[in-house]
């Protein structure tokens, strides 16, 4: 063997040693983002999502400079295009954490879906209030961007260190040969798959911000057949949990238990049973138990028009938007409210019973269960024909709304949930309204959205105030 060969030879076993080592070090080394102070914490903390769906954190920042096409249209730079939120001073906006292993991972957090923004009017500054709906954010037009780009020729390493240097002054030679050998092409084959993965999105109705399909994902990961169910549906708040536990959660009440419901968004947001910070997310669990959502300025309120409004709202709402109504938390029947049952036949008693069971990205759960069957329908039989008297409700005459007789096994019939207006309500809603997603709606509105659900089974869309 001549010199020259066994040096090139040297060099190359040299290098598997050091992928060797790399590979092990990221799959051993994980330290995440964390902050002392709770707040912080909730924006940018780590819960462990970048174990199975991270991105390699200065490929993440690059990607919008290398890749701006591919983002929807829109206000706004880079990931605002999607609707994430960014605070002055900020490398990555509210929503995503960092987790730290050879290379840095970034993923999402709860923040990302309950975090939202408001203006007290079109020229007022932006306020973030912790808690609310994202009803900017629009997650599907973000996993859209992310398929796009690893299906895209110009993911490779010439166009993306470039542009990696320019966002990221920290990115050394070393982690150059990193990126360039291992992490990009990683990279474009985990996105290529989670092309394959979210290929139902392209054959669904567009979700729109504020809004995801929460548990056809979930049946990816089990390896269940997402058949033809849209279960899109509002982010909900998640203010006032604490009075919460042991009601029926979600919009169709199929779990009872609030940190088994954090678990499970936990793992709609990234993690896995493996990569799942229990510790991290039992501090967000605690904070968000007394969370309280802001309180309406007393200043713009019409003092006589709220005492009218205080009578219609008990007599027409609060049974289902009080905590102290007879039906917040507990399961109604779907031929009660009438609304849209698509989220509601989503659930399906398969999917209960491989979340029981687990898998090596799913944790068991105890507490789900389904509350419907597909063969339920809330047409006109069971209901009684009643002459709609609001807005939305008029054009169409009369619909089927009041229950005749009530099933005898909320297991056996088609049922969705009431809830409080003032946090995470699980109350059935229709599947294009958006009212869950723009928390300033005035209370008019919130009423008005209330009533038309309730009655009007064809008024589809509730128009709301958007922020």
């Amino acid at each position: 063997m001549s010199r020259g060969v066994g040096i090139r030879l040297g060099i190359v076993l040299a290098w598997f040693v050091v992928l060797g080592i790399v590979g092990w070090l990221i799959t051993t080394r994980s330290d995440p983002e964390t902050h002392a102070d709770i707040v912080e914490h909730y924006k940018y903390g780590s819960i462990g999502a970048e174990g199975r769906s991270g991105v390699p954190a200065s490929l993440w920042l690059a990607l919008p400079e290398v890749f701006p096409d591919l983002l929807p249209k829109g206000p706004g730079q880079g990931y605002e295009r999607v609707g994430l939120l960014y605070e002055k001073g900020k490398q990555r906006p509210i929503g995503t954490s960092f987790r730290e292993a050879e290379i840095g991972m970034v993923g999402l957090n709860c923040a990302v879906c309950h975090v939202g923004s408001l203006r007290a009017s079109n020229d007022a500054p932006r306020q973030i209030i912790l808690g609310m709906p994202a009803n900017q954010f629009n997650l599907q037009a973000y996993l859209n961007f992310l398929r796009a780009t690893g299906k895209d020729e110009r993911f490779d390493a010439d166009t993306l260190i470039p542009a990696i240097k320019r966002v990221d002054a920290d990115f050394s030679r070393a982690d150059e040969l990193l990126y360039r050998h291992y992490v990009i092409p990683r990279t474009r084959a985990a996105l290529r798959k989670l092309n394959d993965d979210f290929a139902w999105l392209d054959v669904r109705p567009t979700e729109g911000p504020g809004r995801v399909d929460t548990f056809n994902p979930y049946k990816v990961i089990l390896g269940i057949s997402t058949g033809k169910t849209v279960g899109t549906s509002d982010l909900p708040s998640l203010w006032h949990q604490r009075p919460r536990e042991g009601m029926q959660l979600h919009w169709d009440g199929n779990n009872d238990s609030v940190a088994e419901r954090n678990v499970s968004a936990a793992i709609g947001a990234g993690a896995s049973a493996d990569s799942l910070d229990t510790d991290a997310l039992e501090r967000v669990k605690d904070w968000i138990l007394d969370l309280k959502a802001p309180r309406y300025p007393r200043e713009r309120i019409d003092s006589d028009l709220a005492a009218q409004g205080a009578g219609i709202y008990a007599e027409n709402c609060a049974s289902c938007h009080s905590f102290k109504g007879s039906r917040v938390g507990k399961v109604t029947p779907i031929n009660a409210i009438g609304t849209d049952r698509e989220r509601l036949d989503s659930f399906t008693t398969e999917l209960v019973k491989r979340q029981g069971e687990g898998n090596e990205n799913l944790p068991k759960f105890s507490h789900f269960r389904p509350t419907a069957t597909p063969t339920s329908r809330w047409t006109a039989s069971g209901c009684a024909p009643r002459t709609c008297t609001t807005a939305p409700c008029r054009r169409s005459r009369t619909c089927s709304s009041r229950p005749i007789s009530a099933p005898t096994s909320s297991t056996a019939a088609s049922t969705s949930t009431t809830g409080s207006a003032s946090g995470s309500s699980p109350a059935a809603r229709p599947r294009s309204a958006s009212a869950s997603s723009s928390t300033r709606a005035s209370a008019a509105t919130a009423t008005a959205a209330t009533r038309t659900a309730r009655t009007c089974p064809r008024a589809r869309s509730v128009p709301s105030s958007s922020t």
